[in-house]
């Protein structure tokens, strides 16, 4: 999976996707572009960049792989692998190609939107087990919840140390 940073204009941005109802897992739900390791792949790194170039046509020769976050498990037993690529800031605005079939809506999402705590919200969809609810994010319409807030979540925790670039 791939956090793509990009920069537009003059603030940092995040770039999720929304789901389509037709995609097998997950349907409608928000989450970063990637998807299952294929055996040409060289390694999760051209997993994560492949899946990006196929479900919202981002090149791979336009990011810089700059770390990564924690694994992450999801509550359908995915296990999540999730690289933070920085987009050549030459290239914004960048033109998306999202897949018609996967992905409905590509959102640029700003940094300071998720580190602002009025877009928080208390969601009730924890995972199996969990007792309690979630700190999810609000952004628009969409609320951004499960493994994809918790990745956001480890992200921005990371980003704050100024870890990303050592991952």
């Amino acid at each position: 999976m791939l956090i793509p940073l990009y920069w537009h204009g003059d603030s940092l941005h995040v770039i999720l996707t929304k789901r389509t109802d037709r995609v097998e897992h997950h349907k409608g739900e928000i989450s970063f572009p990637g998807g299952a390791r294929d055996l040409e792949d060289a390694d999760l790194v051209a997993t994560a960049l492949r899946e990006s170039d196929e479900e919202i046509g981002l090149d791979a020769r336009h990011v810089e792989v700059v770390g990564r976050i924690d694994d992450h498990i999801t509550v359908s037993q995915f296990h999540v692998t999730a690289y933070v690529g920085a987009l050549d800031p030459r290239l914004s605005p960048y033109v998306w190609r999202p897949h018609a079939a996967e992905v409905a809506a590509v959102l640029e999402v700003p940094i300071e939107h998720l580190l602002d705590p009025s877009n928080l919200v208390q969601d009730p969809r924890a995972p199996s087990g969990r007792a309690g609810q979630m700190q999810s994010f609000r952004f628009g319409e969409h609320v951004i919840f499960g493994a994809t807030a918790r990745m956001l979540h480890n992200f921005l925790d990371i980003a704050a140390r100024g870890q990303v670039g050592r991952a």
